[in-house]
């Protein structure tokens, strides 16, 4: 959730939250201090008492608006879903076409009754109600965040919409902002950056492979997205690029039986340890644990209500 600010964070006070948020941070290589902070996360119930440290920035994990504004902040609520690891998809309430348009998207196994019980959801965030999953986001100067202002001076326009997919993987896999032009509900610019400082090999792959299509026929490059360029932030690299059209990869692969789909990549050999691809040799073995964000420990399961935006 650090990315979410409008500035790097190097520097982030911790007001009643798990100890695994604790061990979150300092995973990530930040500094848990208890002055100057850049960055301050906090429960919902302490929100103002966080608000008092003056950090830059405050996370809050929680419907917090109200708190948020009474200090001062220009506040942003955002509709998390949650993954095994981290949140999966984190998703501003404003605009509310944008907003609408991605968590109403029907999708394999959505049912219409469990888009309306989102739509309820939604509406009652609007109205200020302290119901769903959400983080709550002050600023003391409100801006996009700081990946994707480093990201418009390659071409993503200053007032673009956004919304995140961070995966249900560890630190090396990227996260993915999709971001649409002011007034449009649709993706036109990928921006896709790493979790962790200093690690580029993905984003030098990806420039590689794109520029084997630059001397094919139109057609061919009409499927694959445009590389725009590269950007960093505080040693956290990514890539922007035009996003592709298509339908989610999940409504593609819905129904059909993993095991006759596998990819040989993935396939575990039965009398051996699984074929798939190691991480890059400078950086730790996958651990399946995650410093980008907050662990499912902090959005423990509640009432149906709160679950619907899942």
């Amino acid at each position: 959730m650090r990315f979410l600010a409008p500035h790097p964070v190097g520097r982030v006070a911790l007001v009643d939250v798990p100890a695994a948020v604790t061990a979150a941070c300092e995973a990530a290589g930040l500094d848990v201090v208890t002055d100057r902070p850049e960055l301050v996360v906090t429960s919902r119930r302490s929100a103002r008492r966080a608000a008092r440290l003056q950090g830059q920035s405050l996370v809050a994990l929680g419907p917090a608006r109200r708190a948020l504004s009474a200090a001062g902040h220009a506040v942003e609520t955002c509709v998390v879903r949650r993954g095994p690891l981290v949140p999966r998809l984190v998703v501003p309430l404003r605009p509310p076409a944008v907003a609408d348009s991605v968590l109403l998207m029907p999708m394999t196994g959505h049912r219409g009754p469990k888009r309306i019980a989102t739509r309820a959801v939604l509406s009652a965030l609007r109205l200020g109600l302290p119901v769903g999953e959400v983080v709550t986001l002050g600023t003391r100067v409100p801006g996009l965040p700081a990946l994707l202002a480093a990201a418009t001076e390659v071409g993503l326009p200053p007032l673009a919409t956004w919304h995140l997919r961070a995966g249900e993987g560890d630190d090396l896999q990227r996260l993915v902002w999709l971001c649409s032009a002011p007034g449009s509900t649709e993706p036109g610019w990928a921006v896709k950056t790493t979790r962790l400082r200093g690690y580029s090999t993905p984003f030098d792959r990806d420039a590689q492979g794109l520029a084997l299509l630059t001397p094919t026929p139109t057609a061919v490059r009409g499927h694959a997205p445009t590389f725009l360029g590269s950007i960093e932030v505080d040693g956290v690299h990514g890539a922007v690029e035009t996003a592709a059209a298509g339908l989610p990869l999940h409504n593609v692969l819905g129904g059909l039986d993993p095991a006759a789909h596998a990819s040989p990549s993935s396939a575990r050999s039965p009398d051996g340890p699984s074929t798939s691809r190691p991480p890059p040799p400078s950086l730790p073995p996958r651990s399946g644990r995650s410093s980008c964000g907050f662990a499912r420990w902090c959005f423990p399961p509640g009432p149906a209500t709160g679950s619907s935006t899942s």
